[in-house]
C-alpha cells in the first residue's frame, strides 16, 4: 500500500471518492494503512492498539486476520519491533526448494501441452526407419 504522500492528488480524490461511498471500504483502507505503518516503521509497540481495532473491525477478514496473530504474539511483536531478520536464510531456503523442485519433480504443464510427455519417454526425432543396404525401393 502507497503511503498517502506518494499517492497523486488524482488517485487520492478517487480514494476518497470511493471510501465516501464504502465505509468498509474506508475501514479497510485506514486498518491496512494502519498495519502497514507498523512494518514500515517497526512499530511493534503500538501493535496491541491496532489489533484490538482490527479485532473489532465490520469486516471478517480483517478480524481473522487479526485473530491469527495472536497465537504467535511474541513472534509478530518482536518481528515488528527488532532489526533483526531471517531474510537471508529464507531466500537461500526458496532457492534450495526451487533447485530440488527442478532436478526431481516430473515434468511441469509448462513443459508441453501433452501432459504425459518426459525427457524419458519422449517421442524420437527420427520419425521413418532407414532402410538396410540392398533393401532400398528402386
Amino acid at each position: 500500500m502507497r503511503p498517502i504522500d506518494k499517492l497523486t492528488d488524482e488517485h487520492r480524490a478517487e480514494l476518497e471518492r470511493l471510501c465516501g461511498l464504502c465505509p468498509d471500504l474506508a475501514a479497510i483502507r485506514d486498518l491496512a494503512r494502519g498495519f502497514t505503518d507498523l512494518v514500515r516503521t517497526r512499530g511493534g509497540d503500538r501493535l496491541t492498539t491496532w489489533l484490538e481495532q482490527a479485532e473489532h473491525s465490520t469486516i471478517a477478514e480483517i478480524r481473522s486476520f487479526a485473530k491469527g496473530l495472536r497465537p504467535d504474539w511474541d513472534t509478530v511483536r518482536a518481528g515488528l519491533t527488532t532489526s533483526w531478520n531471517s531474510g537471508a536464510v529464507e531466500g537461500s531456503v526458496n532457492r534450495i526448494k526451487t533447485l530440488k523442485r527442478q532436478m526431481y519433480a516430473g515434468p511441469t504443464p509448462t513443459c508441453s501441452a501433452d501432459p504425459s510427455y518426459s525427457p524419458i519417454n519422449r517421442p524420437s526425432a527420427i520419425t521413418e526407419t532407414v532402410p538396410e543396404p540392398g533393401q532400398e525401393d528402386r
